[in-house]
């Protein structure tokens, strides 16, 4: 059982790991979380019975420009005979592969430090209880991110560019700014300038796992798991991107969850029977301030007027009251599930598979805007309770799983699967500044079938393992995020809408390789195909006042072609051994947002203070040209890597790398994009870097 990470954000870095588990499709029917499309399982190195110790130390720079340096450890003790201790601890501290212009401003340095402890205790050879525990701690500075110098909709409906905000409307700010003249991606891909406000992000995790696994016979054993995660972020940004402080951000997040199960396995000839039960709590936090800086003037522009506020000044005086956006946010959601899957051998070639799950989710969210006098900002009549948003809801499902397998022997074999998968819904709350009403929208809950036919087979002795599958997914309420100011100049109306979209689908192939063509050589390939849609006639709504239509879109974060694959070879060098290896990465283009999807429906486009069509409305800015798709349709990238290996010995081993060998010029995708600058891009430049491992046992 692993606590929800995506209400709490855990950082995924991975350390004396044993292996890691990739399931694809929902994920309901063997372990107590649920999972919609697939879920990863990291199993770390348990405690052994036996001393062990190893220290890493390493370093990489990154192009020539800055420089990281790391060093890990870990030491496993045996306590007594039936108690035996493992410590893992890692520490990084790099120099950043950004830097800001701004004098006086934080560069993209950060510090990261991880500890781990796992304690393993065998009262008997049928007992087996484990105990991990585990904290990290990351200070990032500046972002890692450099100006596209293309304006996304929030930027240009906050700031009404290209001219400012009325009533005097000179002559505005035609381009996106260029700060300290530092240039745009990719002409630039490791400078910014930014507000010297001491910019950072501060993140904590603690996690704590406990299992507990008894084994009754060789037939039934049973696995009591329990997980615990408590995370905390610090985040003070520059929301205006320009060396000028116009406007900035800071907020705090807590998110905290846990998790109880309990699950058999019963293992006979003719079947096998997993089931258990779940009990968990999910509880994340947001307090949002937006806020005004000691800056009005950019390249000459005058922006005084935003959000209409009292002089920066009175925010030292009385501590900072006078926010553009302050509000408090708080989700909970209480899930119960009873899950079991059931593969019976009906032939020696033949097994049928029958699962299911069924889960209640109790969803509670609030919604709380402050203002200067500590309630709420916008008293209103829709505001209940204190003027305060707060909305509860019951959602219940049954996911089902069906499948078979067909063995033509014993290394080749034939499947099919039909399984359903699900998400609980919520509510989006905010508030409509324009009349001080509640935003208080309610999304459902979103449904998926995945059906999936594959091959998964050995030849040639072993040699070679090859794995082939083809999908279709069909989402029903698909749940989509959506951004936007609802009215055009007003930051305080932010409002961050969930809406569903009642059909989507996806289909594709997947190809997976290892082949071992001699005993030294190893080579792997992946090769995934994958094209999505949105097939309902849908609308959403973005910044300024303008609607778009989602129909026949791609669905965001879904490139169509895929793959990965490395070539490794090993050879004796005396007593020793050296190796080689080369990995190639390809990812094709991809949309990262709803407003990344639809960016031919915006292009050019007027920002009006109502709906355009109305003849009465005011244009006050205007959307620029997107017509090159640049930065809304990330390129398509190859990245080559190449490491090389000496282990000395039973004792060392000498590892040197260099990642993004040919220096490809790419981003991964699209974020956090206000700003007068542009969209904030991030690079991957070309890395050099050599480690070296000393080993006891």
């Amino acid at each position: 059982t692993q606590p929800y990470a995506s209400l709490v954000q855990v950082d995924l870095r991975l350390y004396d790991v044993d292996r890691i588990e990739v399931l694809r499709g929902p994920q309901g029917t063997f372990f107590g979380r649920n999972a919609v499309g697939g879920a990863l399982n990291l199993v770390t190195n348990k405690p052994v019975d036996e001393f062990d110790t190893y220290v890493t130390v390493g370093a990489k720079s990154f192009d020539g420009d800055e420089e990281q340096y790391d060093i890990e450890g870990m030491v496993n003790v045996p306590i007594t005979d039936s108690i035996w201790f493992r410590g893992v601890g890692y520490y990084e501290d790099s120099g950043g592969m950004v830097e800001n212009k701004t004098p006086g401003a934080n560069d993209s340095e950060h510090e990261y430090y991880m500890v781990r402890g796992a304690l393993r205790w065998a009262p008997s050879d049928r007992t087996t209880v484990d105990f991990m525990a585990m904290y990290t701690n990351e200070d990032q500075k500046l972002d890692e991110t450099v100006p596209a110098g293309v304006w996304d909709t929030d930027s240009v409906a906050t700031f009404f560019l290209p001219q400012p905000a009325p009533p005097n409307n000179p002559p505005g700010i035609p381009t996106p700014v260029n700060p300290l003249g530092v240039g745009f991606w990719d002409d630039n891909t490791n400078e910014h300038a930014r507000s010297a406000i001491n910019e950072n992000t501060q993140n904590d995790t603690t996690t704590l796992v406990l299992n507990i696994e008894q084994i009754m016979s060789d037939e039934l054993s049973f696995n009591f798991v329990a997980g615990y995660i408590d995370t905390g972020t610090d985040r003070l940004f520059d929301n205006d991107l320009v060396p000028e402080h116009v406007v900035f951000r800071e907020q705090d997040r807590t998110g905290e969850s846990y998790s109880l199960e309990g699950r058999f396995n019963w293992s006979r000839d003719a079947f096998d029977l997993i089931g258990g039960v779940l009990l968990s709590h999910d509880k994340k936090e947001i307090s949002n301030r937006v806020q005004r800086g000691d800056d009005d003037v950019v390249n000459g522009v005058n922006f005084a007027d935003i959000g209409s506020l009292p002089p920066a000044f009175l925010n030292g005086v009385f501590g900072r009251p006078f926010c553009l956006a302050s509000s408090d946010d708080s989700f909970e959601m209480d899930s119960y599930a009873i899950f079991g899957d059931f593969p019976w051998h009906a032939t020696e070639q033949l097994d049928l598979i029958i699962g299911g799950r069924y889960t209640v989710d109790d969803v509670e969210q609030t919604f709380f805007a402050i203002g200067a006098d500590g309630t709420s900002r916008w008293p209103s009549a829709t505001f209940t309770e204190g003027r305060k948003l707060e909305r509860k809801d019951n959602f219940n499902d049954f996911s089902p799983r069906l499948g078979a397998t067909w063995s033509f022997n014993d290394d080749v074999n034939v499947y099919g699967m039909v399984s359903k998968g699900y998400k609980a819904g919520g509510f989006s709350l905010g508030v409509n500044t324009s009349d001080n009403s509640a935003i208080d929208s309610t999304y459902d809950e979103e449904e998926l079938w995945n059906y999936e036919i594959g091959l998964k087979s050995e030849w040639f002795d072993n040699t070679l393992r090859l794995n082939l599958s083809a999908f279709y997914l069909e989402w029903s309420d698909l749940q989509l995020e959506t951004f936007f100011f609802l009215t055009p100049g007003d930051p305080t109306s932010n409002v961050e809408l969930t809406i569903n979209v009642d059909d989507a689908e996806a289909k594709g192939a997947e190809i997976e390789a290892i082949w071992l063509p001699t005993e030294r050589l190893t080579l792997t390939g992946a090769l995934g195909y994958t094209d999505t849609e949105i097939t309902s006639n849908e609308q959403a709504r973005l910044s300024g006042n303008l609607f778009v239509s989602l129909e026949n879109e791609d669905l965001p974060r879904s490139p169509e072609l895929t793959w990965a694959s490395t070539a490794e070879y090993r050879l004796p060098v005396g007593s020793n051994e050296a190796w080689f290896r080369a990995e190639w990465i390809y990812r094709d283009e991809m949309f990262s947002t709803i407003e990344d999807v639809t960016y031919k429906q915006t292009s050019n486009q007027p920002i009006c203070d109502t709906v355009c069509s109305d003849p009465a409305a005011v244009v006050l800015g205007q959307v620029p040209d997107r017509s090159d798709g640049f930065p809304f349709k990330g390129d398509d990238y190859h990245v080559i890597n190449l490491r090389a290996g000496f282990e000395l010995g039973q004792n060392w081993e000498f590892i040197a790398f260099v990642e993004n060998a040919f220096d490809e010029v790419y981003f991964a995708g699209t974020g956090e994009n206000f700003g007068l600058s542009g969209f904030r891009l991030r690079p991957h430049p070309r890395t050099y870097g050599a480690n070296a491992t000393w080993r006891f046992k």
